[in-house]
């Protein structure tokens, strides 16, 4: 029963062929670290559908380097994603507020918010604060129809983990009790 706005930053062939299994779904494009995009990509939702109803923050973006090889341009695209969630979540609460409408937030964590992960701080780092800012956000929140929740998954075969060193991978995989990576439709169910 929900209308779907699918955002995408640079996969426009794959938020298409999503589209396309999506009916009445249309697509935004927006890089969440640049706020002015972040305000049209409201402003496209708000015209295409009249507003959200919840809002699912899963964007993601991770750089493999270990601490001393990253530089500050690959912290600072990490981080702004993090910067970039948070606003686009005050502009959503902002109409949730405004029409007085219940809402929900959901915020896709991940386990090594909890746990850490060599070579990927800055990760870590914005999940942990992801799930602060989930915590946070709904005692603010306390005692209005809106509610916010984290889902933190474990290792979930994605491209993201694609891109890990085989090394990197059978270490991970040597701590999962199944032996294997979790998918996304196992996350989504």
């Amino acid at each position: 029963g929900f209308r779907i706005a699918l955002h995408y930053r640079s996969s426009e062939e794959k938020a298409q062929k999503l589209l396309a299994e999506l009916p009445d779904a249309f697509a935004v494009k927006a890089d969440l670290s640049v706020p002015e995009e972040v305000d049209q990509a409201i402003k496209t939702i708000k015209n295409e559908s009249g507003g959200v109803d919840v809002l699912v923050n899963n964007a993601g973006y991770n750089v493999n380097a270990p601490m001393l090889t990253m530089n500050l341009d690959q912290y600072d695209a990490v981080a702004g994603l993090a910067r970039g969630t948070w606003y686009l979540t005050k502009l959503v609460l902002r109409r949730f507020m405004f029409r007085k409408s219940r809402g929900r937030i959901i915020n896709i964590s991940s386990v090594v918010g909890h746990t850490g992960n060599p070579g990927q701080i800055p990760y870590t780092m914005a999940k942990a604060g992801l799930d602060a800012f989930t915590k946070s956000l709904s005692q603010e929140l306390a005692g209005r129809e809106i509610l916010v929740n984290s889902v933190a998954p474990g290792f979930i075969d994605t491209e993201m983990t694609d891109e890990l060193p085989e090394e990197v991978k059978s270490s991970i995989l040597s701590r999962i009790p199944q032996g294997r990576m979790g998918t996304a439709e196992e996350i989504a169910d």
